[in-house]
């Protein structure tokens, strides 16, 4: 029988993708030195 996750479990777990995603957007507008601007057009663009 497969185990039921919870709605509050399903939360953490978005959370964590959430903050991962934007810790690497962090690490390359600061590595590459982009703007805002440019790292949203980096982001788009790939």
């Amino acid at each position: 029988m497969p185990i039921q996750t919870s709605f509050a479990e399903l939360e953490v777990v978005s959370k964590k993708k959430l903050t991962r995603r934007e810790l690497r957007a962090y690490v390359v507008q600061k590595g590459f030195g982009l703007s805002d601007e440019g790292l949203e057009d980096a982001l788009y663009d790939s």
